[in-house]
């Protein structure tokens, strides 16, 4: 898997074609989204004078604009990743047997464990904004 390499307070962007395990198809975003300066700013990651710590280096942030009908799968395996919506919508897990719906609301939180499968497919008529955090030990 590649990703690209965007500078501090940006966020790759999947562009919403191609593969998502190749860098090429992101596109650096000027800032993170407020619900996710507003996670990090919760979990005492900033020094006093506000500067990011080396504790955020393994935690990689991407943010995915699924079309109506697109996938979500599982990009590194091993790891717990939380999902956070920056729209409404509604997906199904497909990777489960009886197919879980989730009604996704701006800033909602959903933990994907790194144990349970997972395939998102957008099942709306609107494009659904998501950001995976991928936090590597």
């Amino acid at each position: 898997m590649t990703r690209s390499l965007c500078p501090y307070l940006q966020i790759a962007k999947y562009k919403g074609a191609g593969d998502t395990n190749d860098a090429v198809n992101f596109v650096c975003e000027p800032r993170l989204p407020p619900a996710i300066t507003t996670l990090l700013a919760c979990n005492s990651f900033h020094s006093k004078n506000g500067v990011l710590l080396d504790a955020l280096k393994g935690v990689f942030v991407t943010r995915f604009t699924l079309s109506p009908g697109a996938l979500l799968h599982r990009m590194s395996e091993g790891e717990d990743i939380l999902i956070v919506g920056m729209c409404d919508g509604e997906l199904v897990n497909e990777a489960k047997g009886a197919k879980a719906h989730v009604n996704i609301t701006n800033g909602f939180v959903m933990l994907m464990p790194k144990h349970e499968p997972y395939l998102l497919r957008n099942i709306g008529e609107k494009d659904v904004d998501l950001v995976v955090i991928d936090v590597k030990k």
